[in-house]
């Protein structure tokens, strides 16, 4: 996943939006106010395919438009297709690129614009603007939220509020190469399954696993490359935070996180870890590293999968293939949560019938055709993960269940991106230039609060 560039650059119009959308909340503009069942029609039909397309129909004639970024549009057309040809009610995807979204939204939220009545988001994008551009939709979803793995519907809340649901989970897991492991005199079966194993088994692949062997890579290049993808499992499986509860303060030095920058360092100076790590631009990247078959272990997310499975893209052969749990630094195990999912707009004038959409496109049929299509993606709903036809499509998919049992915090704040650049720069010069741990994590402490203490003087 890209990062959507400097947040500082929106600081003050976010500033004003938060005014804006406070004033509304008091005057109970922007959608339902606590009127749930007039605005947004009964929850209880939300219960079944059959129940939302029912009450759909009445809207008949209607025009939604859902801004989404490319392909989601071609992996979300088909049950798009099939609610428009049920309900009559015409669905139109406006496309705006990955890194445009923030401004994108920004730029709606201050008109209050009521010309777009359902968004696309993920955790960052949800808790910036969450509260500024996106309907409160806890009560009637209150019914068919714990239907959801917890980190995937993560995605879609903040400040205790949910804005929208899943339409699929990405929770990164431990791929590692068994051909490699054996080359190195390690045990293919036995994956490590602590920290100190894991930086062990990457340097025995880089010593005994061949001329161009590495022993683990991921994405590098970006700074949410380096926060996403490296720092934030670090973190989590040392059952460390960002931040307190209310978003308020940083608490980057403490226990949890010094040992995890300490994990991070030991990781660097084994000289294991790929050169191409910091050239690699997300995940996909990543996994495309790793599926030329020189590299012991990768962390990401399910979409490896088909990428190693595909002999187009991938050297490896799919019995080579292992997957594990990511090795813990304090707790068993972390990861970082990349779920995804669609939001309600709070200035539509058609949020019941979003609300239909939403609930149908993610539903289980829906999220089961999107495992078993082109997209490849993981169900959101936690039964529908261990649906048979989902696992022969995506082998991975109990494992990342399982691994969706730990924190997989992805630290969503409105300074998101500001934070992602100052934890990159310490974390890379603790593994590239062999700074002290310790220091890092009391400059990154240092410069975190700066970034809190700022957003929250403009802010309130």
């Amino acid at each position: 996943m890209m990062p959507f560039g400097s947040f500082a650059r929106a600081r003050s119009l976010l500033g004003v939006l938060l005014v804006v959308a406070l004033a509304a909340a008091c005057s109970g503009g922007g959608g339902s106010g606590g009127d749930e069942e007039s605005s947004l029609g009964p929850a209880s039909r939300l219960a079944s395919d059959e129940s939302v397309l029912a009450h759909a129909k009445q809207y008949k004639g209607e025009k939604l438009t859902l801004i989404v970024p490319d392909p989601l549009d071609k992996w979300l057309g088909p049950g798009t297709k099939e609610f428009e040809k049920q309900t009559g009610v015409d669905v139109e995807f406006q496309i705006v690129p990955f890194d445009q979204l923030l401004s994108k939204y920004s730029t709606l939220a201050t008109g209050q614009d009521s010309s777009v009545d359902m968004y696309f988001s993920w955790a960052a994008i949800t808790a910036q603007m969450g509260p500024l551009l996106f309907q409160d939709l806890s009560a009637p979803l209150k019914g068919v939220s714990a239907e959801y793995s917890p980190a995937a519907l993560s995605s879609m809340q903040a400040g205790g509020k949910t804005y929208g649901l899943p339409y699929q989970t990405s929770i990164q897991i431990m791929y590692y190469n068994k051909a490699l492991f054996t080359a190195a005199g390690l045990d293919p079966a036995k994956p490590p399954a602590t920290w100190t194993e894991f930086v062990d088994a990457a340097k025995a692949v880089k010593s005994k696993g061949g001329a161009n062997a590495s022993g683990f890579v991921t994405g590098g290049q970006t700074a949410n490359d380096v926060f996403a993808g490296l720092w934030l499992p670090a973190l989590n499986s040392a059952d460390g935070h960002m931040y307190s509860s209310d978003l308020r303060k940083a608490t980057v030095d403490t226990p949890q996180s010094r040992a995890a920058m300490q994990a991070l360092a030991d990781l660097g100076k084994s000289g294991a870890v790929s050169p191409q790590t910091w050239s690699n631009n997300g995940s996909q990247d990543a996994a495309l590293s790793f599926a030329k078959g020189n590299v012991g272990m990768t962390w990401n997310f399910p979409l490896a999968y088909p990428i190693v499975a595909d002999p187009k893209q991938s050297d490896m052969k799919l019995d080579d293939l292992g997957t594990a749990l990511i090795p813990g630094v304090e707790l068993e195990s972390g990861s970082v949560n990349g779920a995804e999912g669609i939001a309600v707009s709070r200035y539509s004038e058609n949020q019941a019938a979003a609300l239909d959409y939403v609930a149908y496109i993610t539903s289980p049929t829906q999220q089961k055709a999107l495992s078993l299509g082109e997209a490849k993606l993981l169900p959101a709903r936690t039964k529908s993960l261990s649906d048979k036809d989902v696992v022969k499509a995506i082998p991975v998919a109990p494992l990342v269940a399982k691994q969706g049992e730990f924190p997989a915090d992805r630290a969503g704040s409105p300074f998101y991106n500001d934070v992602s650049e100052v934890v990159a720069k310490w974390v890379g010069d603790v593994m590239r230039k062999d700074l002290d741990p310790g220091e890092a994590t009391k400059g990154m402490q240092r410069e975190v609060t700066k970034v809190v203490d700022d957003y929250w003087a403009d802010n309130g």
